[in-house]
């Protein structure tokens, strides 16, 4: 047993405790007491007049482009900083990619960052967070039509594993449907991608302007055909976004 004190503990943003008494077996929090029904149980670990709270949730990670931070533009729209950001990453060998990779992983887990879900990644990011006490979900994010998926890695302690669509303006209909079946059989978490999507006419597929007009800028593949990509129907509950007028 081991005993955490402090000046208050966060339950939730509108529940607070004074001078609480947070007790861990193990890894884990056996009870939560303040004032007067605070007992301690074992060592002490005197925090002042800090705040015990839980663990901060970092959902949405692309911890494989850590070290680009600080190289791309900010300040000249989104199609120069996407193409920048293309042109950089082809550039890091793993080593640099995984080391920065490391590097972001320790700056979470001293800023209170317990869980994190990881999105893309084109470099091994298990090999830096598999040290971590970081609980993570890996997404393997997947753009185009996504025919062939391959096996996901199989999960480990912290580490679990499932697939993404980009979004409905990056992958086809067919990919949005092929990804979410598999997370589906497979029992994973599906991250809902139409929550990102532009805009989607009365019968759930794409509005008259749901290809945004940077997508024909690109020398690639994915939007050199996007337009052709048939309505979305029967794929499921991600087509029913909140329709607005285009």
């Amino acid at each position: 047993m081991l005993t955490h004190r402090a000046a208050w503990a966060m339950m939730e943003p509108r529940h607070w405790i004074a001078s609480p008494a947070v007790t861990l077996e193990g890894n884990r929090i056996v009870s939560v007491a303040g004032g007067s029904r605070a007992r301690t149980q074992g060592p002490v670990v005197d925090h002042g007049p800090g705040v015990i709270l839980p663990i901060l949730v970092n959902a949405h990670t692309h911890l494989s482009l850590s070290a680009l931070r600080g190289r791309l533009p900010w300040d000249r729209g989104f199609v120069p900083w996407v193409q920048a950001l293309m042109k950089e990453r082809a550039a890091l060998s793993e080593a640099q990619a995984l080391g920065a990779c490391g590097k972001a992983v320790e700056e979470m887990t001293r800023r209170g960052v317990g869980a994190v879900g990881e999105f893309g990644p084109h470099v091994a990011v298990e090999k830096a967070l598999g040290p971590s006490p970081l609980a993570a979900r890996v997404w393997l994010e997947f753009f185009g039509d996504a025919r062939r998926l391959p096996p996901l890695p199989g999960d480990t302690q912290g580490i679990s594993w499932a697939y993404a669509a980009h979004a409905p303006h990056t992958v086809s209909p067919g990919g949005l449907c092929r990804i979410r079946e598999q997370d589906r059989r497979s029992g994973r978490p599906w991250p809902n991608p139409g929550k990102r999507s532009f805009s989607w006419n009365r019968e759930g597929g794409p509005g008259r302007n749901f290809w945004p007009p940077w997508a024909w800028t690109f020398q690639h593949g994915v939007f050199r055909w996007a337009h052709q990509w048939p309505t979305p129907t029967g794929c499921g509950s991600w087509i029913r976004t909140p329709w607005r007028s285009t």
